[in-house]
């Protein structure tokens, strides 16, 4: 751990899919967990993160090893445990901590869509006690929208949440009427019917799917540092703050590349709430990686 965090030694896949085993075997056999167990299964598993993050195709772990994935996100679900609350309170004085962790799954997620069509990688539901991830494929035509996770194609054990959703609109792949982008009515035509546009209509049905990629982490609300946006006009800060539901982490990849366009309608985050009672003027928040 130590060298990789010093970088005297190198990552590549066999080191990568070995390490993320063994962290998993070792965080899954221990019932309590050190301060120092703790900081080195967050650096270690933070340096898989970063390298396979720069990985592309065929050359990401997971495209060889079937469980590398569950492996990194079972370590993530037992160190985010609340239990572990007192260490990553010391770890977070000196170092990105839970912030850091979801920015490297986040990225990794993303990572995975990415790369999704050009691997054959299946769509896959990981199910952990803190952690749930989820990397589906979209049919683009006649789309009528979605929730994720798709828990009804779950097969074992489903989380006792199953409130927590984001549903993607059935519009999420139209671009937005603007001023730069005006809706134009379309006429068929003679030239439908040619040879190029029916060869374009029968192009590989790969790129007739999306694919989103959805994490809700129950909780992390609990151990991130309570660092807040320092521009009062954005958010006027509660004077008792507290982070009542999951956090959720929501992406759609089109054509490989992270969807961007102006939405017609949005996506909508459904939440259950930890605590209903006494609890007083909710606000939608979400973590700015950009602020230091």
């Amino acid at each position: 751990a130590n060298k990789l965090k010093r970088n005297e030694t190198l990552l590549d896949m066999e080191k990568s899919k070995k390490i993320a085993l063994m962290l998993r075997n070792a965080t899954q056999h221990t019932d309590e967990y050190f301060g120092s167990d703790v900081k080195i299964a967050y650096h270690v598993t933070s340096k898989i993160l970063e390298f396979e993050n720069t990985q592309q195709g065929f050359d990401l772990a997971a495209t060889q090893e079937v469980q590398f994935t569950e492996n990194l996100i079972k370590v993530g679900s037992a160190i985010l445990d609340v239990s572990n609350k007192k260490h990553w309170d010391i770890i977070q004085q000196s170092d990105g901590g839970t912030a850091h962790l979801l920015k490297h799954y986040e990225d990794y997620a993303n990572t995975l869509a990415q790369n999704m069509r050009k691997t054959y990688l299946s769509p896959f539901t990981i199910v952990t006690p803190n952690i749930v991830i989820s990397v589906d494929r979209l049919r683009k035509m006649n789309f009528s929208g979605v929730k994720l996770p798709r828990y009804d194609f779950i097969r074992g054990k489903k989380p006792e949440d199953l409130e927590t959703i984001a549903i993607l609109p059935e519009t999420i792949f139209t671009l937005a009427e603007t001023k730069e982008n005006p809706k134009v009515p379309t006429s068929s035509s003679e030239d439908e019917n040619t040879a190029p546009n029916r060869k374009r209509r029968q192009s590989d049905s790969n790129e007739q799917d999306a694919i989103a990629s959805i994490i809700i982490y129950w909780t992390l609300g609990q151990l991130l540092p309570e660092h807040y946006d320092p521009d009062k006009r954005s958010l006027r800060v509660p004077k008792r703050p507290v982070i009542n539901s999951p956090i959720v982490s929501v992406a759609v990849h089109d054509n490989d590349e992270l969807l961007q366009h102006q939405l017609e309608k949005p996506i909508r985050v459904q939440y259950r709430l930890f605590e209903a009672e006494e609890r007083s003027k909710p606000i939608c928040v979400f973590w700015n990686h950009s602020i230091p």
